[in-house]
């Protein structure tokens, strides 16, 4: 029989004070009038790579701006934050209200990201247990997403779990804040971190009471699936992935990867899951970048880093109560191409400057079923994976869900 635990979901941190000596957040610009001569074409003057300076940290681009010649300091500027071929421009009427937004952003601490890990701190009746998340990205003041799971024997009656945030540093980590949390609430929570009496953001937790195997189990069916359910509960993967009992680890995006832009995901709603899975859930990939979906009872949203508009969104049904929950039942495929013009349709001229030159974003809503799996399957375990879909039949072809 299994024991009473807690499961950890760590969401998020957000309201993190602001360090100094972080890596800085990069930035573009141009003069916002080129091409406007009697030869030249305004329009067309954004995608011509040698009107762009080179790409540099927010400080240095402000000293940049500062060296410009004095005549030139009442020309238009336009400014991209970050740098990058997708990233939205910004406009400005002279060089002095360029300069003033990036010391800004400077000063509110967006100029710059770091490191941090979340500790779980408790006291059990065999002693201090303590487990930690993997370190992850913080930006500035900013929420900034976690998303990482912790299984802890249950705390000692009447007592607390502590909560402890810590920035990666050199050449130990800085405490940063610690929150308490005394009870299993199974739902997402936020708790203010505080440090020597002083508000220092907070964490977004959800803690789950682990069960013992319900009482009352008549068939055979029902047993399996509290079996299956009980699997899960203590299958939740640690940050080191040893738990052999978890899903497959969820893949993270290369810090080193190119950078274009984001692609927002959202879910509105899902239908007749149930029918083909007992515990349906989803995971979303994007170029080695993996998110999860296990509640459809609302609008689920996820952002992703996109480098390549070659790309293909991969989504992948699986049923969390199966004997290999990691075993893909059916899946989607869609191009992030057709975002901006449609898949098979040769793009014309003014399509192709609509996309580059779109100031805000491109979307597209798609109502989509998923299809059988290929002999390939999904490809998490496999480097370079690329799942296709074959060339249509002329024999009637099995389509499900």
């Amino acid at each position: 029989m299994a024991k009473d635990g807690w499961r950890v979901n760590v969401k998020a941190v957000l309201g993190l004070p602001v360090p100094e000596g972080r890596d800085a957040e990069t930035s573009e610009w141009m003069w916002g009038d080129c091409g406007m001569g009697a030869v030249g074409i305004h329009a067309l003057a954004r995608f011509n790579p040698a009107r762009w300076s080179q790409t540099l940290p927010l400080a240095e681009t402000i000293t940049e701006l500062r060296a410009q010649n004095t005549k030139d300091q009442g020309r238009p500027i336009t400014l991209k934050v970050p740098a990058g071929v997708l990233s939205a421009e910004q406009h400005f009427a002279t060089v002095s209200e360029a300069i003033a937004y990036l010391e800004r952003r400077v000063a509110e601490g967006l100029d710059c990201v770091d490191t941090a890990t979340i500790e779980l701190v408790l006291d059990t009746a065999k002693g201090i247990t303590k487990k930690k998340t993997q370190p992850f990205r913080v930006y500035g003041d900013k929420l900034a997403s976690v998303d990482q799971r912790l299984t802890l024997p249950k705390p000692v009656d009447g007592g607390a779990m502590t909560v402890k945030v810590w920035r990666k540093d050199k050449p130990e980590n800085v405490l940063v804040g610690e929150a308490s949390v005394i009870e299993a609430a199974d739902q997402d929570k936020e708790f203010p971190l505080m440090l020597d009496g002083t508000p220092r953001g907070a964490v977004q937790l959800c803690v789950t009471l682990i069960d013992r195997l319900p009482k009352g189990l008549n068939t055979m069916a029902d047993m399996g699936d509290a079996m299956m359910g009980l699997r899960n509960q203590l299958g939740v993967l640690e940050p080191d992935g040893a738990n052999f009992l978890a899903r497959q680890p969820l893949l993270s995006r290369s810090q080193s990867s190119i950078f274009i832009g984001d692609c927002t995901v959202v879910i509105e709603s899902v239908q007749k899951l149930s029918s083909k899975a007992r515990k349906p859930y989803m995971v979303l990939h994007l170029e080695g970048h993996e998110f999860i979906a296990e509640s459809f009872t609302k609008p689920l949203t996820f952002k992703f880093g996109i480098g390549s508009l070659q790309s293909d969104l991969r989504i992948y049904c699986y049923d969390d109560r199966a004997v290999d929950r990691d075993a893909a039942l059916g899946r989607i495929l869609i191009p992030m191409a057709d975002v901006f013009w449609s898949a098979g349709a040769a793009p014309r001229f003014s399509q192709v400057c609509s996309a580059i030159c779109c100031q805000s974003s491109c979307s597209k809503t798609y109502q989509v079923q998923f299809m059988p799996m290929s002999k390939s399957g999904d490809g998490r375990k496999a480097t370079g994976f690329k799942d296709t879909f074959t060339p249509a039949q002329k024999k009637k072809v099995w389509v499900w869900f």
